[in-house]
């Protein structure tokens, strides 16, 4: 999958790196690992206390991403 970024979603994601976008996640993805609806995962992203990447209408979430957030939520 080839992911283009903007400059401005790079200064708004400062923990993007070309590692974390090994491994996106949909948002329906991200929901069943922490249990939680979909509509709250895509609170969380626009919240921003979940990195995420917009790709046109959607989210994708970096694994290592949420990986960091589960980290800062314990």
């Amino acid at each position: 999958m080839h992911v283009q970024i903007t400059d401005k979603q790079a200064s708004r994601n400062d923990v993007l790196d070309n590692e974390l976008l090994c491994d996106l996640l949909t948002v329906d993805e991200v929901a069943r690992r922490l249990t939680l609806a979909p509509k709250t995962v895509r609170q969380l992203c626009l919240s921003r206390r979940l990195s995420a990447i917009r790709l046109q209408r959607s989210w994708r979430i970096p694994a290592a991403a949420l990986d960091q957030f589960l980290r800062s939520e314990e």
